[in-house]
């Protein structure tokens, strides 16, 4: 038996919950003394549950945010190797990488143009541990802002659910750990609708829907097998979906996907798109589906995952829908509405998507457009990844982050209406340090394009947060075409 497994034992035994919480808090204490006896860092933060005190020994993680001081690459590459070795024997499970995973590492630079929107939030926010320097934050975020890294949040626990879909409960502890998953998609969802409240009283549409997620998050909590966790998710999918339409209410649901214009170019990525949602719709649907009508349409996109866009009210759809991803043992479901899919998904104007509408079989190539509240929670996620070991290890892994990251430099450029670019290859007669072996070197070459991404990142959030707040409600339609 785990660790984790014994912690949660113990914690269902009122008279054992102090074993379980205080192996919890002493491993907090350790990693809060040890680093602080590192010059580098600057400040440490305890995030999520630790952070707000309703964590639960054996399904918890202990999240951390580390500020580091400005370093040379080379510098920065071997302090990172030697915090992943110091917090492999302070964080458990032992053994495992940590940064990217549960350690976010952030420059002092960027920590004080990033740093608001997550210690500044009133709903959720990281508990400082300590800091050596005081914080300045020399960026401040809206609401709007901060509660969208919530229902971000919010989406990641959502997608987490569903690609659980095929896999079996085998388990007590299997099925506690997807209670807890709802608990939390639920409390990211809550915490997102109250930080956009925040500075005003609550309306009775609020409390409503703050009743609702309650209820939902009691029923969560009671579940006792498999079958009761497939038959809440597309209630829960359900509400997040109604909390980010009553949330962002000033864009207009009507303009959720806009009108289409002729263009032929991408024939042949169409057609491809075309005969696997067709084939895709055919397998869950069958030939009479009864699935749509002239007032509700289904739209697919099939590429890593399947996206599945429709009105989610219609929980018939949802539940063929899970019983088909779960009896034939595929992941990558992701159900969700029109609106849904433009609200978070729609980012970059690089990005585009495939969506195969029925029952008419019409192709729709979608884009995204730069918003710079989504921007700005993309640039404070995707900073720590590039300090990850994992992600530099694996080629594959490596390259996707490097591309999402041009993604993300392209839609800020565009927003911003520049050019600013990430510095490019190693030049071949440029010296190497003889300090990094030959066998790290590729790893290294990597951390250093790496580096300069953060580089690159780090010099557009500061000059594209200076003219305007970060959101902008305006700036919520798509580019599309249909054939």
């Amino acid at each position: 038996m785990h660790l984790n497994e014994v912690l949660l034992r113990l914690n269902r035994f009122k008279g054992l919950r102090f074993f379980g919480s205080s192996a919890y808090k002493l491993c907090t204490h350790t990693i809060s003394s040890v680093l602080f006896r590192i010059p580098e860092i600057r400040s440490l933060y305890m995030a999520g549950s630790m952070a707000s005190g309703d964590f639960v020994p054996g399904l918890s993680d202990i999240d951390i945010i580390v500020v580091i001081s400005e370093m040379s690459p080379e510098k920065e590459y071997h302090f990172l190797r030697g915090l992943e070795r110091k917090l492999r024997y302070l964080m458990p499970p032992f053994g495992k990488d940590k940064i990217g995973t549960h350690v976010f590492v952030y420059s002092v630079k960027e920590w004080s143009l990033l740093g608001d929107l997550s210690a500044g939030k009133k709903f959720g926010p990281p508990l400082k541990l300590f800091e050596k320097d005081i914080d300045i934050f020399t960026r401040r975020y809206d609401n709007d802002t901060k509660a969208l890294q919530h229902f971000y949040k919010a989406a990641w626990r959502l997608e987490a659910l569903q690609d659980n879909l095929s896999s079996p409960v085998k388990s007590a502890f299997d099925l506690r750990a997807r209670q807890r998953t709802m608990e939390r998609c639920l409390q990211s969802v809550l915490h997102g609708l109250n930080e956009m409240n925040a500075d005003a009283p609550p309306s009775p549409r609020l409390t409503e829907l703050t009743n609702r997620i309650i209820t939902l998050q009691d029923k969560s909590r009671e579940l006792n097998e498999a079958s009761s966790f497939k038959s809440l998710l597309p209630q829960i999918i359900q509400i997040f979906d109604v909390a980010i339409r009553n949330g962002f209410s000033s864009v207009p649901v009507d303009a959720e996907l806009p009108e289409a214009s002729n263009n032929m170019d991408d024939g042949r990525k169409i057609n491809t798109a075309r005969m696997q949602a067709a084939e895709l719709f055919k397998n869950i649907f069958g030939d009479n589906p009864g699935t749509t009508d002239g007032s509700h349409e289904l739209m697919i996109c099939t590429t890593t995952y399947d996206y599945i866009v429709f009105d989610l009210e219609r929980h018939e759809i949802s539940e063929k829908l899970i019983r088909y991803y779960a009896a034939n043992k595929k992941s990558g479901l992701r159900m969700m509405s029109p609106y849904l899919l433009n609200r978070l998904y729609l980012n970059f104007p690089t990005v585009s998507y495939t969506l195969i509408k029925f029952p008419e079989c019409k192709a729709s190539i979608i884009k995204g457009r730069p918003d710079r509240s989504r921007l700005v929670n993309d640039t404070y996620s995707i900073l720590p990844q590039l300090r990850a070991t994992a992600k530099r290890q694996n080629s594959e892994t490596y390259k996707s982050l490097s591309n999402w990251t041009h993604h993300i430099i392209r839609a800020w450029n565009m927003q911003r209406n520049t050019t600013l670019s990430v510095p490019g290859e190693m030049k071949s007669g440029e010296a190497k340090s003889s300090d990094i072996h030959a066998e790290v070197e590729n790893e290294y070459e990597r951390f250093r394009k790496l580096k300069s991404m953060s580089s690159v990142l780090t010099a557009l959030l500061d000059e594209g947060t200076n003219t305007q707040s970060p959101y902008d409600s305006r700036q919520h339609l798509s580019e599309s075409t249909f054939v």
